[in-house]
């Protein structure tokens, strides 16, 4: 902490803990396919990589990236200790050795360590810290990602950031009124001071009309997210056009958006528009992008520009380890889908028989990709398409062929399971699951959560049945907080015990939570 308050000597809220979320568009798997699919190289997402997280907060994505991949290395840097402390904690009662996790400011780690990187991840940190800390994110990025490696950065922009800029501003401002409070309650007490002004006409509340509803957002808003977001020394969206430049100077360039969706320049402005551009490369075509599409927030992935391009479709030719399947039991396709500017239409003779492939989980991606009589180009450019909807995506490997049994005990794939839940379900009312098959955290809500967590060493019967006991025992706050069914309301708890046999254990097998 800064000598003048409760900042770390970069601006950065070290008062208040970060919040305890799962970041899914920073995992390896994600972070390839981008590249993957816009045609470039990336590291093997199956394989023993290095992984470094630059600002890892508690570190809660990299404690279930790393119970994913026990056969790769993982890093991750805070400036807070506290966190480094408590994810440590977490790390070593869960018997996580693939992670480790250090306090230092980036420029301190790029002068003294030795290691290289096949992903670095920046997510968030690069907007609320000053210019020298960003010049720290690029030296490491400079100094340790190796050859085909990649960056994945998570950034507010400008144009579309404006008006968030502008609330932080204003807030920043009117908060020297309250300096006496700790950094919560001066947030707070500055939100109530601008409704007020809200309510008296202030012009800048008709020059933004929706801070109107920003405001309220804030009035529910968790202490972490507020402290984190508003509380920070720096709140500085560049453009992506400034981005980008810092980044090409550092001999990257642009890869690909880790939100499948926007991977796709034609998603984002449209046939028309993309036209105009076709003669610019990634780099200059995603700036120009990123301006007429008024962006807000980006979730970017650079390569640096001299890695070797695989032949077209890259991704075919690295997919013979992965898997394609279903991301959720009993979730149906649509039959088309406007994403962006693009309306995609899914109920085709092609997709659907990619789909009847992929739906079992067994099919490796590549064997998709053969198996299309139009040729791998156009097979890639519909697996983007179906990613892009999140019924179907990527996997690290197929699944295996699991039918769930009533009458047999199952275990979770890694103690991390119940170590999170433990601690953190109570108070955050998501359980996160470290799903291994997925490279990811599967997320759960309410009794779904209760019953996963329970069916360790149970039947899924015994394990609704302690559920059910447990739902009984709530305080009528907690149940609220939760989301559980009353205690009188059997109706309720009988309709999420059916979803937990037909949905959810299936899901759980399916993505590597549990096993017999």
């Amino acid at each position: 902490m800064s000598a003048d308050g409760p900042w770390s000597d970069t601006g950065y809220v070290t008062e208040v803990p970060y919040t305890r979320e799962f970041f899914r568009f920073q995992t390896p798997l994600q972070i390839s396919f981008a590249a993957l699919s816009n045609g470039l190289g990336a590291p093997d997402p199956t394989g023993a990589f290095d992984y470094l997280d630059l600002g890892c907060g508690e570190a809660i994505t990299l404690l279930i990236l790393a119970a994913c991949h026990p056969e790769a290395r993982f890093v991750g840097i805070d400036m807070n200790p506290a966190h480094v402390e408590t994810a440590s904690a977490i790390a070593r009662a869960a018997g996580l050795d693939n992670l480790e996790l250090e306090v230092a400011q980036f420029d301190e780690f790029a002068a003294r360590t030795t290691r290289r990187f096949d992903y670095i991840a920046a997510h968030g940190i690069y907007t609320w810290v000053n210019e020298d800390a960003r010049r720290g994110v690029r030296k490491v990025v400079a100094q340790t990602l190796k050859p085909e490696g990649l960056f994945y950065l998570c950034h507010y922009v400008r144009p579309g950031a404006d008006r968030t800029k502008a609330l932080y501003d204003l807030i920043q401002v009117c908060m020297e009124d309250h300096d006496q409070l700790p950094i919560v309650a001066r947030i707070r007490a500055t939100v109530a001071d601008l409704r007020a002004q809200q309510a008296a006409g202030a012009p800048i509340f008709k020059m933004y009309s929706d801070l109107d509803d920003d405001l309220v957002d804030l009035e529910t808003r968790d202490d972490r997210y507020l402290a984190h977001e508003f509380g920070n020394k720096h709140f500085e969206p560049l453009t992506f056009a400034d981005v980008a430049r810092d980044l090409v100077a550092q001999g990257l360039m642009f890869a690909g958006s880790t939100r499948v969706d926007r991977n796709r320049a034609v998603n984002r402005i449209g046939a028309a528009a993309l036209d105009l551009l076709k003669n610019l490369d990634e780099t200059a075509l995603e700036v120009r992008m990123s301006y007429l599409a008024e962006e807000a927030f980006r979730w970017d992935v650079f390569a640096p520009r001299d890695a070797p391009r695989p032949k077209a479709p890259a991704l075919r030719a690295a997919a013979g380890h992965l898997g394609f399947g279903p991301s959720s039991a009993g979730r149906k396709m649509p039959r088309r889908e406007i994403h962006g500017q693009r309306e995609i239409i899914f109920d085709t003779p092609q997709i659907e028989a990619m789909l009847t492939s992929a739906y079992k989980g067994l099919e490796r991606l590549d064997a998709l990709i053969d198996a299309d009589p139009d040729g791998p180009e156009e097979s890639v450019s519909r697996l983007r398409d179906v990613a892009a909807t999140r019924v179907f995506e990527p996997q690290l490997r197929p699944n295996v062929p699991l039918v769930p049994d009533s009458e047999t005990i199952y275990q979770h794939t890694h103690p991390l399971s119940a170590i999170l839940f433990d601690r953190d379900f109570a108070s955050e009312a998501v359980a996160i699951f470290p799903a291994p098959v997925r490279g990811t955290a599967l997320q759960l809500y309410g009794v779904q959560a209760i019953a996963a967590r329970l069916l360790d060493g149970r039947t899924p019967g015994d394990a609704l049945e302690a559920a059910r006991k447990w739902v009984d025992a709530l305080s009528p706050e907690s149940t609220e907080h939760l989301e559980t069914p009353v205690p009188e309301d059997r109706e309720a708890f009988n309709r999420e015990a059916l979803i937990f046999l037909r949905r959810t254990v299936p899901l759980l097998l399916r993505w590597g939570v549990v096993a017999p």
